[in-house]
């Protein structure tokens, strides 16, 4: 049996474009394209520094909270409210606060907090163990200093990392 003369040029092009649409280089849009569930998560120094100041709380990583006037920060929460940021993977995400105190204000050294917050696929929680802690009312103490270990996951990703920080004034 002889096949039509225009079978193998439909068999040619049928391959071609088999080829470039399973292509993942041309298949996927990286503009659309979603990062693996299982990707390795990085958490590292928040960068828009604006959203950086005032009264908050502030963690760094060991490494940065061992540099004097190092201004590198993991976590940042405003007022030690409501919303916090991270840096991860290469990009500042606000989180929202869903369960835990509304202020980190620890009465003693030794106190725990634990805070939870959501927002954006992500989730975050932090847990502070209180190393010191301002006497009430004393004068010129506007702060309390924290031991802090931040675990986030995304997706079937996660990572952990300890850190020290402040909150208050």
């Amino acid at each position: 049996m002889r096949l039509p003369w225009f079978f193998p040029g439909l068999a040619l092009l049928f391959g071609l474009l088999l080829g470039v649409f399973s292509s993942p280089t041309w298949a996927k849009n990286p503009e659309t394209a979603k990062a693996s569930d299982s990707a390795p998560l990085v958490l590292g120094s928040l960068t828009q520094k604006e959203q950086v100041s005032g009264c908050g709380c502030y963690i760094q990583d060991l490494a940065a909270s061992k540099k004097e006037g190092s201004n590198s920060y993991l976590f940042f929460s405003p007022d030690n409210a409501d919303p916090a940021w991270i840096h991860l993977n290469g990009k500042d995400v606000q989180v929202e606060l869903k369960k835990g105190p509304t202020g980190m204000f620890a009465k003693k050294v030794g106190d725990n907090i634990h805070r939870e917050y959501r927002g954006n696929g992500i989730s975050l929680n932090l847990d502070l163990t209180a190393t010191k802690v301002c006497e009430a009312h004393a004068e010129g103490c506007e702060y309390n200093q924290y031991d802090a270990t931040l675990e986030v996951k995304q997706g079937k990703s996660q990572t952990q990392v300890q850190g020290k920080g402040s909150c208050g004034c």
